[in-house]
This record gives structure tokens, sequence and C-alpha cells, in this order.
């Protein structure tokens, strides 16, 4: 009856792709598309096994880190060499597989509820309910490895089994084996299920009910389900100095509200119009219900008065445990004043989503919920009122949880399968016709995005995503740019230098393989950086639809360094004036240069070749630099201000930009703010000895106003980084200077704020 009813439920929300799995993606933008790329592209085109080639040409990355199933990959991948036909199926066989889980999560959940006495009725009711509430269905929306809703009921089911009167010590080696199976399913979630025997380990040693010998068997099956994944890892892992301080710990973790109040659901609306402009941590979703609210003082009297009997049941210190985890979750106690304590626990630093874990006590406590309503009905002798009685919480769950699924059900079959050929949007699949694979070594999407390293970083429009994965994958070419996680700081910023002006060297060129071009993917009417512009001129076009054009970027077009070119051209230009110690090319037109003086000297780099004066910036705060009256400037006329940021900290830089604007606010009189122009520091291309050179560009709006600029800090943790060396000019004038000569040769040439280095 749980399974027949799960099939009902499912055909009921999910019948539409349960028929035709093979015909849509869940999500067709961001993480998802993402996600279905790098689980499609390792089965049809990669090569290595443990090396994802299809992001971050030339370097790849290791499948351990791209969210793509590697479990599944490692099985796929060889059966795709025996039956190639196997990638026409390999999406349909992962939706099938997300769906299928559903229907297991029903089951396992039915028989946890009956491992606890729980009458048959009731744990079907409750299966159902758990089921339809369980905040994981929405990971199938695009984070598809954490949708699986059976694995913590699962792990709950065993360890329930294995501290039972009969000591199953096969429960225990299924537990070992599962966990293995999960990390190479997805980390985090493999993590999640593993921390629920390191807290049971902790509650039941606190409360010295088990013998020593199982308590710690516990804990062994842990560690020992660790150590394939990190083998593997050290093992197969090329990539090196990866950040070790990941964005989001203070950002994504779960609360009371996200526990305690509906993110969907019939209360919703009432709830939130008496909260306005009140919101809620997504990755701390874990709502466990109205149902369960109410019950939340009968259970922890319940709790209490049964956990301090010495033989407590194993239920009473799995919700413990789970409770231990739901603090975890909550970021405590490190949110409350101790953020410098996790620089000790380097661990616990790479749990970046805390909010995930409060999953844990979401099935915890809701499985608690059902063994109390259980104690209490089997104290109701009428038969219609003890029924009666088991169906108010499961209505409850259900009737606030069918919102979930019918909106999930709904966008999960909205985007048709791209990656099948006949399916593929008209743009690009006429595009496709017209490419020769073997003309070029790697797809080059503009606008570009680099997205994993957290401090050399660029987003994109999400058609550029899709559109540049999907010719990827049915071309087989790589793409240079990545939608990643952790990926080598050194990597990324050699992928950024790409797109950096001619006279700057680029590391990534001695990395490539090859001098073939590379195809460009261009995604029209979206907005561009000038580098960006460049190499679209430097282009070869090939094809062009109204939404997209693709040609051929020579070699040569963006590595020919041309810095000599560059130098030789200042010093036979007769038509420079000097102003200020510079070399102008039009006295009439403005610029202001400003290095900063005060300040602590630079840590970078000794063989910087400019001012060893800087500003210290504070990444907490708003640094004000500068202003000017714009009464100096002219309204007709578009202006770039440009700064340099010092990237030469520990571990290549690591977090000196990612927490960084550079902002230009114009402000009027009566101190209206009259535009604000921000760059996002790690979005630079142009990376030089240290340093990295953030532009931006304005037109001031008023002639009576002033413009301020600022390196607008947002780091949750305290830092310090460096600027230097502020350029503000007209858009149409260059300005030079020479910064380091030998004998009458230029060494290093300033020209518009850049630094022009001649080869050494």
């Amino acid at each position: 009856m749980t399974i027949l009813g799960a099939l009902a439920f499912m055909l009921c929300f999910y019948g539409k792709v349960m028929f035709n799995p093979n015909g849509y993606l869940f999500s067709g933008d961001g993480d998802g598309i993402k996600n279905y790329f790098t689980y499609a592209y390792h089965i049809k085109n990669n090569k290595s096994l443990s090396n994802f080639e299809g992001f971050n040409y030339p370097y790849g990355e290791n499948f351990l880190y791209t969210d793509g199933h590697p479990i599944l990959i490692s099985i796929l991948k060889p059966l795709h060499s025996i039956f190639p036909g196997i990638e026409n199926y390999s999406i349909g066989i992962l939706n099938s597989l997300m769906i299928i889980s559903l229907l297991i999560s029903a089951l396992v959940l039915f028989q946890l509820l009956r491992e606890l006495k729980i009458n048959a009725f009731l744990a079907m009711l409750g299966a159902w309910a758990i089921l339809l509430l369980a905040p994981q269905v929405f990971r199938l929306e695009g984070h598809f490895a954490l949708s699986y809703s059976f694995v913590i009921p699962l792990c709950f089911l065993w360890l329930l089994k294995f501290i039972g009167k009969e000591h199953s010590i096969k429960h225990l080696i299924y537990l070992t084996i599962f966990h293995a199976a999960l990390l190479f399913t997805h980390a985090y979630l493999g993590v999640i299920s593993i921390s629920i025997l390191i807290a049971y380990f902790l509650v039941d040693g606190a409360h010295n009910y088990l013998k020593k010998t199982i308590t710690l068997s516990i804990l062994g099956s842990a560690i020992v389900s660790l150590l394939p994944f990190l083998t593997v890892k050290a093992i197969s892992d090329i990539h090196v100095i990866r950040t070790d301080n990941p964005y989001g710990f203070f950002e994504y973790y779960a609360d009371f509200d996200s526990i305690l109040l509906p993110h969907h659901g019939p209360l919703k609306g009432f709830i939130f119009s008496l909260l306005p402009n009140f919101t809620q941590t997504w990755e701390g979703w874990a709502y466990i219900g109205l149902g369960t609210i109410v019950l939340l003082p009968f259970i922890a009297f319940f709790f209490l008065k049964n956990f301090c009997k010495k033989e407590t049941q194993p239920i009473n210190k799995i919700l413990l445990a789970a409770s231990l985890l739901l603090v975890f979750s909550f970021g405590i106690p490190f949110r409350f004043g101790l953020e410098g304590l996790l620089d000790y626990i380097p661990l616990l630093k790479q749990f970046r989503a805390v909010g995930r874990f409060a999953w844990v006590f979401y099935f915890a406590i809701s499985i608690y919920a059902f063994y109390l309503i259980n104690f209490w009905a089997e104290r109701i002798q009428p038969k219609v009122g003890k029924v009666s009685f088991m169906l108010l919480l499961p209505a409850i769950m259900i009737a606030e949880g069918i919102p979930y699924h019918a909106e999930v059900g709904n966008k999960i079959s909205q985007t048709t399968n791209g990656f099948n050929s006949k399916q593929l949007d008209h743009n690009l699949s006429s595009i496709l016709e017209e490419i020769d694979t073997s003309k070029f070594q790697a797809i080059v999407p503009i606008p570009f995005y680099n997205i994993g390293s957290e401090n050399y970083e660029k987003e994109a429009s999400n058609e550029t995503y899709v559109n540049s994965m999907l010719l990827s994958y049915h071309t087989g070419s790589p793409l240079t740019a990545s939608y990643l996680t952790r990926v080598s700081l050194q990597e990324s910023k050699n992928a950024m230098q790409f797109f950096a002006p001619s006279f700057y060297k680029k590391n990534i060129e001695s990395d490539l393989s090859s001098t073939l071009p590379f195809l460009v993917i261009w995604n029209k009417n979206v907005s561009l950086e000038k580098e960006e512009k460049r190499l679209l001129q430097a282009t070869e076009w090939i094809k062009e639809t109204d939404k997209i054009s693709i040609g051929l970027l020579p070699h040569a077009n963006i590595f020919e360094n041309t810095s000599q070119k560059e130098i030789e051209a200042f010093q036979s230009d007769t038509t420079l004036t000097r102003r200020d110690g510079f070399y102008v090319s039009d006295s009439t037109k403005l610029f202001y240069h400003h290095q900063f003086k005060e300040g602590q000297p630079t840590p970078a780099n000794k063989n910087v070749h400019f001012t060893n004066n800087s500003l210290e910036i504070d990444q907490q705060e708003d640094n004000y630099l500068l202003s000017i009256r714009s009464s100096s400037l002219n309204i007709e006329n578009t202006y770039e201000a440009s700064i340099w940021l010092s990237n030469s900290s520990k571990n290549e830089g690591q977090d000196d930009l990612n927490h960084l604007e550079f902002e230009i606010k114009e402000i009027a009189k009566n101190g209206k703010v009259l535009q604000s122009v921000r760059k996002e520091a790690m979005a630079t291309f142009i990376h030089f000895d240290g340093w990295s050179l953030v532009q931006s560009e304005f037109s001031p709006l008023s002639n009576n106003s002033d413009v301020a600029f600022f390196i607008k800090g947002n780091s949750p943790g305290t830092k310090s980084s460096f600027a230097t060396n502020f350029l503000l000019r007209d858009i149409d004038l260059n300005v030079f200077k020479v910064l380091d000569r030998n004998r009458t040769i230029p060494i290093v040439l300033y020209k518009n704020n850049h630094r022009i280095k001649t080869e050494e």
C-alpha cells in the first residue's frame, strides 16, 4: 500500500517526466544545466575517467569537484565504450534515478517507522507525509545529486538495526559501503549522512549506554567510509592551489525561521504578511511542518522523560544527535563573534552550505513525532477514534507538502532535453552544421564566464551558459570557461588573463598543446567588457543567427606579445605632450593620477615595477578613495577610472579580490545619489606582478555634483588588502610614463594605468 500510494502521488505530480524521462531537463539554467553538462559530457566526450575535460581548458577539473555524479560516470563511461548509444539516454538515466528515488524514500521511511514498532497503517501514512514535506525535493531543480531523500532515513534505519538487541554487524557493513558510495555521488550528501554516525557516537559516548566496543564501531564505520574517497582524491587530483576559505559559511546557514516557518503552502502567505521584508536562507530550508511544531512541547517532554532512563531507546539518541547537527547548521557558535575560530578548524570551513545539515533534524523530528503519535494511539480504544487520531498529523503534513511537488513537478517538465540533438534549439542546430571540429582546439564563450575559484571570477547570462555548454557537448570540444567549485586559483587567473591586452604576458599559452584557433561563440544582445569586444574584433566570423554568432579566433591574435611594439610606438610618437610628469596624446583632455602616498608599504611581489606606496583597504568597510567636482568634467564625455589592487597574499592571492567592488558614485549637492557604477574586483582580466587592474567607465549626469570613488568591502571576516595608482582619464586620451628603463630603452611603460613590460 505504501508503494502504491507513492506511485499514485508520483504519477500525479511527475507523470509527464516519468513517461518520458529522456525528454526533459529538470533545470535548464544555472547549476542545473551545469550539472547535466558535466555528467553528460564526461560520458560522451571525456578521454580521462578522473579529470573532467569539458570546462577550464586546457586544465580541466577533477571529477570529484564537478557535481556530475562521479559514481554514475564511473559506471556509464566504461559502458559507453562498449555501447556508444548509451550517450543518447544519459539524461534519461539520471532523471529516472532521481524520480525512482522518491519511491525508494517512501519504502525506506515505512520500514524505518516499522522498525520503531509503529502501527503499520500509521507507518504508511507517515511515510507518505514525511516524503511529501521533505526539503530535498527542491534539489530536483538543479542540485541533482542532493535530491535523494532516502539517504538520511536509510542511515537511521541501518543504524537502528545495528544498535538493536541483535547488534547486526552486517548493517554496519552496509552503512560503511553506503557512505563510501554516497561520497562518490555527492561529497556533501555523504558527509551529511556520515555526520549522523559521528553525532550519534558523541551522544552515546556521553550517555554511556552501549558497550564501548559498539560505540567505537560506529565511529570506525564513519572513518573507514571516508578512506576510499580520500584515497581516490589524493591519487587523481592533479590540480593545486584551491581556496581553503570557501565562501558561504556565514551566508548559507539554517535558522529558526527556516525550520519553523513555511516557505511554501497555504500558511506562507498569511505568516509572511505579518513579517514584511522577511526572507529565509534557501540553503537552510528544512521546515518541519505545522503539525510537528504543535507537538514540539509534547515531544520535548516525552524525550526528556525517556532519555533520562538508564536504558533509553536509540531513537532518543538519534533525535539528540540530529539536534547537535541542527545547531551546527545554524553556524553556532561561529556566527556569534567566534568567526576566527574557524581558522583553527579548517575542515569545518569546507562546509560552506551548513544549512543542509538541518535536513537530518527534519527527518529525525518528523519520525519522532510519529513515534509519539503511535504511543498515544495505542492508548485509544475505539477504532474510529484511533484511526481519526492517526490521520491528523499526516493530513497536515500532506496538505503543506502538496504545494512543494505541484511547483517542482511543473518546473522540471518545462525545459526540453537539449543534449538530445533532435530537441536542440534551431539556432544551435544550424550552427552545428557549419562547424569543423578539426579546425579549432577549444570553445571561447563571449561573454566569458569563470566561476569556481572565488577570487578570479566572472559571471555571464544564462543563455551564454546554456548555448556554450550544449555546443561543447555536441561538438566534443572543451570550453575555456568554467562553471565549477573550488577551481585552482592559479588556473583561474590564467583563464582570465586570456582576455588581457596583448602587451601582457599570458601564462596560459605555455600550457596549451596546440596552436590551432579557438572557436568563439558570441551570445548577442548582452553587455560586454572592452577586453571581450577586443577579441570579437579579432575573430573571423563563420555563421550568424539572430541570437548567436560563431567564428574562429587565431592563436596569434591572442598570444602575439605586442609589448615591444607598444614601447617602440611610444618612442617614435612625436605628437605627445609632457604634462605633470606624464606624456599625453591631447593636452586639452582631463586626466588625474593619484598614488596614495599615505598608508603602509605594499606586501606585493618584490618584482613589482611601480610605486611602493599604497592604501590599506578594510575588506569589511566602504573605503573612500577620493572625489572630484563634476564641473571639471564634461557631461558629453565618457571617462575611465582605474585602480590597482593587490592579489599577492597567501595561496595565490586567495580572498584578496573576492569581497571588493570598485564604485563610482555621483552625488548631488542635496545628497541624492545620481548614479552608482560598480565593478567587481574579481571580474577583472588584467593581472600583473602581484596586482590586478580594475577599470570602470562612466559619464557624469550633472555639472553641479561630486564624483566620489570607493573600494567597497563586504567580507564576513577581518582582512586587509591594498590599493595603489588611481587614474581618471578621458576615454579618448592616452597617458604615458616611463617607469623603468635600461639606459635609454624603456623596460616598463605606463599606458593608461597599464604596465607594459618588455619580454625577458
